[in-house]
Formats: structure tokens, sequence, C-alpha cells
């Protein structure tokens, strides 16, 4: 009888030794995964042409850079998870069925999650009233944290910092020239690198003369049309943007 009951814990703490070896074989298996998964967010543009409504949009690209299948679970932006998102297709076309949201943040059992495949890309459109919060908006002047969640437990994040406008003033004789060549573009954040490719003047002239050196200009460096008129005082007003559509401002006041 005591042999019997020896032989029998013997088995049993050999069961358990084996589920145990199973349960740490698994639990390293998943961590493994967890620490394969590698993705990056790419860039993003923004398109605020109705205000903060319904039709402005978010446009987010990724990049998977493993090669297994990853399982998106939820998207934030600036603190503020997206329900729903659409898939920008060939052609344009953006697909957004009724299924096509995020069970963490909408609570519809029906989403389907968005599976991005190994070493793929793919670009998410998001329009504002999809978020959690219906007031959500953005400004193309602040800076941009993309979170994204993945059924693994990994978080991947990127920031995109909107450039800084700076104005100058020179002249050619009597001829001002705009000079905005001193903006730049921060380095800081998470995101990748990106330029300045557009900048955008508009000059007003407080006495309200009417001169023709009164207009908008385009591009780093800018003539006006004619000289700055004696004792008016101008606004001059800098644009510039970046090549994810994010943009800094500046007013410079000069007294001709």
């Amino acid at each position: 009888m005591l042999v019997l009951i020896v032989v029998a814990a013997a088995i049993g703490f050999s069961l358990f030794v084996a589920s145990e070896q199973r349960i740490v074989q698994n639990q390293r298996a998943a961590n493994q995964m967890k620490n394969l998964e590698g993705l990056r967010i790419v860039g993003l543009s923004l398109d605020l042409s109705s205000n903060n409504t319904t039709g402005s949009t978010l446009t987010v690209q990724l990049a998977s850079l493993d090669i297994n299948n990853m399982t998106l679970t939820g998207i934030d932006v600036n603190g503020v998870p997206a329900t729903f998102y659409g898939l920008l297709l060939p052609g344009g076309i953006v697909g957004n069925g009724p299924n096509q949201c995020f069970v963490l943040s909408s609570g519809n059992l029906n989403c389907s999650k968005l599976i991005l495949r190994g070493f793929s890309q793919t670009t998410m459109v998001f329009q504002f009233s999809q978020f959690y919060l219906r007031t959500f908006n953005l400004s193309d002047s602040e800076t941009i944290q993309i979170d994204v969640f993945t059924s693994l437990g990994n978080e991947f994040v990127a920031s995109f910092v909107p450039p800084d406008a700076i104005v100058g003033i020179a002249f050619s004789g009597t001829w001002p020239i705009l000079d905005g060549a001193g903006s730049y573009q921060p380095s800081g954040g998470t995101g990748v690198n990106t330029t300045i490719n557009h900048w955008d003047w508009i000059v007003t002239n407080e006495n309200d003369s009417h001169d023709p050196d009164n207009g908008v200009y385009y591009g780093q460096e800018a003539e006006l049309h004619d000289a700055f008129n004696a004792s008016d005082i101008y606004n001059v007003t800098l644009t510039v943007t970046n090549s994810f559509g994010l943009q800094g401002y500046a007013v410079e006041m000069y007294k001709a």
C-alpha cells in the first residue's frame, strides 16, 4: 500500500512539474512573440476643411516590422480613443464598413479587429465624429501623438510636431523681400523626420491705404510688388506647412 502511495505521489508530482513547464514555455513563447512585434507610424495628414466637424479627417500610415500578422485593438489620438476607422483602398477609395471599429473603445462585440499583415503597410482614415469624444478636434498647429495598441499588449507611439515660423524682412533697394529662411522644423517628438514645404505670406497695411504691397505671397523668399509707404504700419503674417500638413504661424509688425 505504501508503495502505491509513493508511486501515485511521484506520478502526481511529475504531472505537476510537466504542467508548470508547459506554463513557463507558453509564457516564454508569448513573451517572445510580443518582443518580436514591431510597428512604425510612418506618417499622417490632417484635413480640417470642415472646421473640425464630421467631414474633417485624420489619415495615419502604419507599417509592420514583423514577419507575423499583427492584430490592432485600438488607436488613440492625443489620448482620445478612435471608435471607428476606414481603410484607404487602391484608387483612393475609403472602405468603412459597419464593423470596422475597435471593441475596446466602442463596446461593439461585432467589431472587426484590424489585422496588419507581416511586413505590410496600411493607411487608416478617421473622421472626427468617430472618436470616443464627440467634441474631439485637432489644430494643425499642435503636436499630434498617435498611440497604437495590439492584441499582444504592445503600445507603439509617435509624435508629430508642427514647424515654427520665423518672419524676416529684408530689402533690395526700396523693395521689401519677405524672408522665411529662419523658419524651422523642430526635431522633438518620436515621429519620422519631416521638412517645411510651403511658405504662405499675407501682408496687410494697418493704414488701409490699399497700396500694391498689400496681398498674398508664396515661397521661402517673396519680393513685394511695391515699396512700403512711408510711415505706414504693416502686419506680415507667415504660415509654414510641413509635409504632414502641420502648420506654424507668426506675425511681425513693421513700420515703414
